[in-house]
């Protein structure tokens, strides 16, 4: 009966530390079931957490991608506008040239009327100087000629007295041809006279 019962104590007590450890089993799979849990809520917010970042990295490369088309348009536009800036600079450089030939060309001109304009110049000094001999030759002139119109005038007034002089000289001897006759005539009145005496 004492055997009976010990080994009935004896089971109890292994069931009960089996129970013991179940629980104890239990326990330690509650925990980690709790730390699975929360270890899984941790995840699933990382999750959450990785699919938000995923949301936004999509929708940041969606748009860098719009930006990166947009930078692409706006980069073939510039490409576009250089190539007209450059075919514009070209088309400058050109017209440049066919300004500094055209410049080179007024230069040549202005050089070559410069040269012109100093012969001319030079010419036009020749001419004032010819002109200022031909008007000096032509005031000499003109004092000759006055010099010689006062002569001519001297001269005038100097046969004008001549004339007067022969003019006087004419009358005076026609007055001795007068007075001459008038005394041929008396000494002829006399002669006659003379005679009638003698006879």
């Amino acid at each position: 009966m004492f055997k009976d019962s010990d080994q009935q104590h004896n089971r109890h007590a292994v069931i009960e530390k089996k129970v013991n450890e179940l629980v104890l089993a239990n326990k330690e799979l509650a925990f980690q079931n709790e730390e699975k849990d929360k270890r899984a809520a941790e995840l699933i917010f990382a999750n959450q957490e990785k699919d938000k970042r995923a949301e936004e990295l999509i929708l940041a490369n969606q748009e860098k991608d719009k930006r990166a088309e947009e930078l692409i348009l706006a980069n073939q536009e510039k490409d576009k506008r250089a190539e007209e800036l450059i075919l514009a600079n070209q088309e400058k450089d050109k017209r440049a040239e066919e300004l500094i030939l055209a410049n080179q060309e007024k230069d040549k001109r202005a050089e070559e009327l410069i040269v012109a304009n100093q012969e001319k110049d030079k010419r036009a000094n020749e001419l004032v100087l010819a002109n200022q001999e031909k008007d000096k030759r032509a005031n000499e002139l003109v004092l000759a000629n006055q010099e010689k119109d006062k002569r001519a005038n001297e001269l005038m007034l100097a046969n004008q007295e001549k004339d007067k002089r022969a003019n006087e000289l004419v009358l005076a001897n026609q007055e001795k041809d007068k007075r001459a006759k008038e005394f041929i005539l008396v000494n002829e009145e006399l002669d006659f006279l003379r005679e009638l005496f003698k006879k």
